[in-house]
């Protein structure tokens, strides 16, 4: 209001000049309305210690063109200046509203059992194993299993996809869907502090925090330009008169011509703006990334490293076959092992439970569970010990003569007898092909397949893909201790890796690579928390859309660097030798301040995919 009320007091005088004996008080009561926040903000920085920044220099500026006399372009400076950060705290809101729509998805309340009612609790009280009442038009708290009754949830705020999911007994729900339907009950699979939603919301609210080498280099190139500006300004002023100069008034107002041109504020804004309108629109994407320094990192990136099921593949496992000894039944097996794999995130263990639950088999109770990362799940099942997972998981004798089908395989062990395995077929992601030609293109020189499944099995995603390398059979250690090989070497080359996974076993690799990235919708809550960025569609098309993401903004960045470095040095140097006006000044500053948030704001103007 006061830049606004500034502005027409000016228009007004331009009109009204000849009343001399009012003037100047309209004058100066128009520059104080348009200045005021700026001569606060100003006077607080000194009192701290932070005196030289554009507040500073846009106030001594305009002080000392009022004292010389020149009142219209002291006004037009700071009311030009006003709207310049008008259009800068549009852009920064913007960027903030995709950002800040995601954390709308939290719901503020939950229907918890407790006896045999059902009381109304915030969502951060449930733990694990709670039963929890999902009513219509109500977002789920907790990722869950559904344990009794049917609906139809809307993911779009998590995956950006409109379409409804069907859901029912048995079927996992992620924190953050709304039910469209019918009343339902969900037994929690995470405390709150760990769910899907409660690690994305984290990751958002962080977003803004990392800053690249180039944010980090501009702060400090502004912390010394701006008293070599101030010390500048006054050599102008002064040195002059020293040698006998005699206009002082005409050195005084180029000294200030000097000081509106050099504000570094399209230098210190745009940069941080350019990054921030990237994160704006990786989110409008339905893409999540933790901060801008993980976009600047792409552009080095030479190796990148993947993990398989559930990443390049769909992890959504069809039985093929259920091979058993004399002693159990196939039916015997899939039940057994559903039971203990339905307390399981892995995609292979939702595959096993949603077979059984199709076979309408009533799954058992198992006690004394124990999960360990890429090796299998055992527990105690009506008496027996029961283990289910990859060969070197049982500790029983197996038959001869067993050998690799090439698909994935889960065995089975019930007491001290093997029972049997089961084998499994997956199929890649629709957008891995284009995802692999698009690196491919990009001249990535490693691509590379790390995964806890058989060589055999990963041999035929490596050729289906033409991938350089696989390592296969690996545990979480495996994986981890060969990124830090990979890493190692990429560094001694300048370079930087990246890793691309998506369940429990992937969370120490992910937090030691240089970028890492995970799947939003289907990705365990660890490997969300520690990932660089997050893939909330699940597709790897999405990395494609963030290295393009990353190009763009990298280009915009240096545009706007070189368009106010060219402009300004240009106009300093007219200034210098006073063949600039303030309104020339007024340009240079908030003009090229103007095209550069402008330049920024193009990243949230692009389509979301």
């Amino acid at each position: 209001m006061g830049t606004l009320a500034g502005a027409i007091l000016l228009t007004a005088l331009v009109f009204f000049a000849d009343f001399a004996e009012i003037e100047t008080l309209v004058y100066l009561t128009a520059y104080l309305l348009a200045s005021y926040p700026v001569l606060v903000q100003a006077g607080k920085n000194i009192f701290r210690g932070k005196i030289f920044d554009e507040n500073f220099l846009m106030t001594i500026a305009t002080l000392g063109a009022i004292l010389i006399g020149e009142y219209p372009e002291a006004i037009a400076v700071m009311v030009f200046y006003r709207i310049g950060e008008f259009f800068e705290d549009y852009a920064i809101e913007r960027s903030k509203s995709s950002l800040s729509q995601l954390l709308q998805l939290q719901p503020e309340r939950a229907w918890l059992k407790r006896d045999s009612n059902w009381i109304e609790v915030v969502p951060a009280e449930v733990r694990k194993g709670s039963r929890l009442l999902i009513k219509p038009g109500e977002k789920i708290p907790l990722d869950g299993i559904v344990v009794a009754g049917n609906s139809f949830l809307n993911t779009a705020a998590l995956t950006g996809e409109a379409k409804l999911q069907p859901i029912k007994r048995g079927s996992q729900v992620l924190s953050g869907s709304l039910n469209q339907e019918n009343a339902f009950e969900i037994e929690t699979t995470q405390d709150y502090a760990d769910s899907t939603l409660t690690k994305i919301l984290k990751l958002v609210t962080e977003a803004s925090n990392k800053k690249t080498t180039t944010e980090k280099f501009i702060t400090r190139f502004a912390s010394k330009y701006t008293p070599l500006v101030v010390l500048g300004a006054i050599i102008i002023a002064l040195v002059p008169l020293l040698f006998g100069a005699a206009d002082s008034q005409e050195w005084f107002r180029r000294a200030l011509v000097f000081l509106v041109i050099a504000c570094p504020c399209a230098l210190v804004l745009s940069v941080p703006l350019s990054y921030f309108s990237a994160l704006g629109a990786a989110a409008k994407q339905q893409i999540l990334v933790r901060g801008s320094d993980s976009l600047d990192k792409l552009s080095r990136i030479q190796t990148v490293a993947f993990d398989k099921t559930g990443t390049l593949t769909q992890g959504k496992f069809q039985i093929v076959k259920i091979e058993t000894t004399a002693e159990f039944a196939s039916e015997q097996i899939l039940r057994f092992a559903a039971t203990l794999e339905r307390q399981s995130n892995h995609p292979l263990a939702r595959s096993i439970t949603l077979a059984s639950q199709a076979a309408k088999q009533e799954l058992l109770t198992a006690s004394d569970l124990r999960e360990t990362a890429g090796k299998g799940i055992s527990g105690t099942i009506a008496g027996h010990v029961v283990r289910a997972g990859k060969r070197s998981w049982l500790t029983c004798d197996l038959p001869a003569g067993l050998v690799n089908t090439g698909m994935t395989e889960i065995y089975v062990q019930i007491g001290d007898q093997y029972a049997g395995r089961i084998l499994l077929a997956d199929s890649l992601k629709p957008t891995t092909e284009s995802l692999i030609k698009f690196l491919r293109q990009r001249r990535v020189k490693h691509l590379i397949l790390l995964t806890g499944d058989s060589l055999k099995n990963a041999q035929q995603t490596v050729a289906s893909l033409n991938l350089d390398d696989v390592k296969a059979g690996l545990l979480p250690a495996d994986k981890l201790k060969i990124m830090e090989n990979y890493r190692q070497i990429a560094h001694r080359q300048k370079h930087q890796v990246m890793f691309v996974g998506d369940g429990v076993n992937d969370a120490p690799v992910l937090e030691s690579a240089d970028v890492s990235v995970a799947m939003g919708q289907g990705g365990a809550a660890a490997a969300i928390e520690l990932a660089d960025i997050v893939l909330l569609k699940d597709q790897p098309q999405q990395l494609q859309q963030v290295f393009e993401l990353a190009d763009k903004t990298k280009k915009i960045v240096w545009e706007n660097i070189g368009l106010a470095l060219i402009i300004k040095f240009a106009l300093l140097l007219l200034g210098a030798f006073g063949l600039a006006t303030l309104w020339e000044a007024v340009f240079a500053d908030v003009g090229v301040t103007l095209l550069a948030v402008f330049n920024a704001l193009r990243l949230q103007w692009q389509r979301s995919a």
